[in-house]
C-alpha cells in the first residue's frame, strides 16, 4: 500500500507552538497504545470483537453522523491508511477495534472542525489553496502530485476538503485554545531537574539511505538483480555522476526517509547490527559498500557524526517548553471535545 501523500498530510506543517504536529497528528498520537488496551481490557464476547478482523469494504457508505455532517467509508479508510503509514502499523486486514478508534477521532475532529466555522475561524479559499501549493512543492513534479493523488483515490476536491477541515481546526485550536495555555520559566526547569538523567544524547549519525527490498523466499537470481541495482547506484554516486539524495527519493523504499532523499539520523542500539556497523564505521563524506539485512539491501552516505554527550539546560530548555506547552493544549483539546460531544446528535453505523 503506498502511503507517500497520507504521510505527507500527517506531517504537514500545522504551525510553530506544534512543530511537526497535525491537529491529525495530535488526536492520534496515542491511537496504538489506546487500541491495545481496549482490546486487552475487553473480556468474553468484548474482546472477541475488539479483535475481530474488519472487512471495511462491507461498513455502510456512511459510518457515522455528526450533528448535520456526514463521515463516509471512503472517509474512513483513508484516514485509517494515514494512521498506520503514522505509527507503522502493519498491512493487511486490521482489528474492528483500530476502525472503530479511528472513526472516534474523525468525530472528534468533525465537532472542531464545526466549532470553528461556529467562532469563525473556517479557513479560506486562498489558505487552502495556500496550503494545496505547499503540499504540491514537496513532489517532484505535478505529474508525481496527480499520480499519488490518483494512487490514494482522493479526488482534488477532496484532498481540498481535508486540508479546509485541518486548517479550520488548527486556527480555531492555535487562536481560541493555545492561548489559555502557559508554561513559566520555573516549571521548564523543575522539569529538567526532574527528568535530568534522562537528557543524555547518544553517539549518533546523520546519514543518507538508500533501501531496494528484498521479498521473504526471494531466489539468488532475484536477490542477484536487486543488488546489481544498487551497485550502479553506488557507480553513479562514486563517480558523481548523480546527487546521492535524489537517487534516494527516487528510488529508495524507505518510507521514512525516501522523501528526505533518505536522510536519517540514528544512535548506538538503535538499528540492526550490519546497518549500525556500516554507519558507524563508514568516514564522514564516506559512501558504504552495500549491506544486506533481513530488510534487503542498503546503500549509505554519511553526512555527519555527533559524539555522546549530556544536554545542558539552555540547549533543551526550548524543548521541554514546546513538550509541555504541547501536552497542555492536548488536554485542552479533549476537554474542548469532551464538552462539544456533550452537546452533539452523534450516530455510528459500524
Amino acid at each position: 500500500m503506498r502511503s507517500t501523500l497520507r504521510k505527507r498530510l500527517v506531517l504537514h506543517k500545522f504551525g510553530p507552538w506544534m512543530t511537526g504536529f497535525s491537529v491529525v497528528s495530535l488526536l492520534f498520537v496515542s491511537l496504538a497504545a489506546q487500541s491495545v488496551q481496549n482490546e486487552s481490557a475487553a473480556t468474553g464476547s468484548a474482546a472477541a470483537d475488539a479483535s475481530r478482523v474488519a472487512d471495511p469494504s462491507q461498513f455502510p457508505e456512511v459510518v457515522a453522523s455528526v450533528n448535520d455532517a456526514k463521515i463516509s467509508r471512503k472517509e474512513l479508510i483513508s484516514r485509517v491508511e494515514s494512521v498506520r503509514a503514522q505509527i507503522h502499523l502493519p498491512e493487511g486486514a486490521l482489528p474492528l477495534s483500530i476502525y472503530r478508534s479511528v472513526l472516534d477521532e474523525l468525530i472528534s475532529i468533525e465537532l472542531l472542525f464545526q466549532a470553528a466555522v461556529a467562532a469563525g475561524f473556517e479557513a479560506s479559499d486562498a489558505e487552502v489553496e495556500a496550503d494545496l501549493a505547499y503540499l504540491r512543492s514537496r513532489f517532484p513534479s505535478p505529474e508525481a502530485f496527480e499520480q499519488e493523488l490518483a494512487a490514494e483515490s482522493l479526488t482534488l476536491d477532496e484532498l481540498k476538503a481535508i486540508l479546509k477541515k485541518d486548517l479550520s481546526v488548527q486556527k480555531f485550536v492555535e487562536d481560541r485554545l493555545a492561548p489559555a495555555v502557559t508554561v513559566s520559566d520555573a516549571e521548564v526547569k523543575a522539569f529538567f531537574d526532574e527528568h535530568q538523567g534522562e537528557f543524555h544524547q547518544p553517539e549518533q549519525v546523520r546519514l543518507r539511505h538508500i533501501l531496494l527490498r528484498v521479498d521473504q523466499g526471494a531466489s539468488d537470481e532475484q536477490k542477484a538483480i536487486i543488488r546489481r541495482r544498487l551497485d550502479d547506484l553506488r557507480r553513479q554516486i562514486v563517480e558523481q555522476q548523480a546527487d546521492f539524495g535524489t537517487l534516494a527519493q527516487e528510488y529508495s523504499q524507505d518510507p521514512g526517509s525516501k522523501d528526505q532523499g533518505g536522510e536519517m539520523v540514528i544512535a548506538r542500539d538503535q538499528t540492526v547490527e550490519p546497518f549500525e556497523t556500516a554507519a558507524f564505521s563508514t568516514p564522514v563524506g564516506g559512501v558504504s559498500d552495500i549491506v544486506e539485512t533481513q530488510y534487503g539491501y542498503h546503500l549509505l552516505k554519511v553526512e555527519e557524526k555527533t559524539d555522546a554527550k549530556d544536554i545542558p539546560f539552555e540547549e533543551i530548555a526550548p524543548r521541554i517548553r514546546e513538550f509541555l506547552k504541547r501536552d497542555r493544549v492536548r488536554a485542552q483539546v479533549e476537554l474542548e471535545v469532551d464538552r462539544l460531544r456533550s452537546n452533539a446528535a452523534i450516530q455510528v453505523f459500524i
